[in-house]
């Protein structure tokens, strides 16, 4: 699958991340789970690019529509890059995990 998302693109926005039913919990107990969505600035509507998880663990992250995973020289740079930035080497370092 080919999704690119442009950071701070202004018609682009993330949708999450979503929670559970109840108050601190996950959507997918060990996800970050969220939706992209594209603001049509030329309608009226908004596209939905895909949904996406993030595993809090292991920072896989995967089209959860497809099951398909995501693996890329750029997705890993940009994970570097959180990390050093974060001075945290994962997920639940960096996020206090919801359970």
């Amino acid at each position: 699958m080919g999704v690119t998302f442009l950071h701070g693109h202004p018609f682009t926005w993330i949708d999450g991340p979503w929670q559970g039913e109840e108050k601190g919990t996950l959507f997918r107990p060990g996800y970050y789970d969220f939706g992209l969505v594209f603001n049509n600035p030329k309608g009226a509507a908004s596209n939905v690019l895909g949904h996406f998880a993030v595993n809090i663990l292991t920072d896989d992250v995967w089209e959860t529509e497809s099951c398909e995973r995501f693996s890329s020289a750029t997705l890993s740079g940009i994970q570097k890059r959180i990390s050093v930035q974060t001075g945290k080497n994962s997920l639940t370092k960096r996020w206090p995990v919801a359970r």
